[in-house]
């Protein structure tokens, strides 16, 4: 597959073999277009390369073009499933923390390979931390549960999340303490 050159101006090279200049000058606008629409998706914020393919795919393109865009886009570094990964992971334990084994099966749903996300959730993380910071919002709405409904509810909430029972379990015992010391008056540890 030859990448693509830029198209001729209009006017010249309209001599001998003008029809296959033509359709060159075809295919080169529908790379063009392959690639603006690529770009357009992108403008929003980084994506996996499969969410590229996809995209591009439902809009009609060839394969073949598919893959030139995408090799321009991956010399340009729009297109690097590592950087897709480390952006996704720290958006989320930013916006809306996610224990690993959601945010695996999240970045697997973007078309991320096993061995980037396995990298990318390799590195350093507190999940106890990240499920309080969680479940913080939703505690608050519990002030009037006991502690047994407290905590199954707090529980739940965060194994739809993903997080492990162990982080489950540090997260509702730092928050039913910190509410048990509000409730009576001391100042809670944090």
């Amino acid at each position: 597959m030859e990448e693509s050159f830029p198209p001729l101006p209009l006017g010249e090279g309209r001599g001998e073999g003008s029809s296959d200049q033509a359709s060159s000058h075809a295919e080169q606008e529908r790379d063009a277009q392959c690639l603006d629409a690529a770009l357009r998706f992108l403008a929003s914020r980084p994506r996996s390369e499969r969410e590229i393919v996809r995209r591009l795919t439902e809009k009609g393109y060839e394969p073949e073009r598919i893959d030139r865009v995408l090799r321009r886009l991956a010399d340009w570094k729009l297109v690097d499933d590592r950087a897709f990964a480390e952006y996704w992971l720290e958006n989320r334990l930013l916006h809306r923390p996610k224990g690993a084994r959601a945010l695996r099966a999240e970045l697997f749903q973007k078309g991320v390979g096993r061995e980037v996300i396995d990298q990318t959730l390799s590195g350093e993380r507190d999940e106890a931390d990240d499920a309080y910071r969680a479940v913080q919002k939703h505690a608050q709405r519990l002030a009037v549960a006991d502690q047994r409904e407290f905590r199954q509810r707090l529980g739940q909430y965060l194994l739809r999340r993903g997080f492990d029972w162990e982080a489950i379990e540090s997260a509702t015992n730092r928050l039913w303490a910190e509410r048990a010391g509000a409730a009576s008056g001391a100042e809670p540890e944090g």
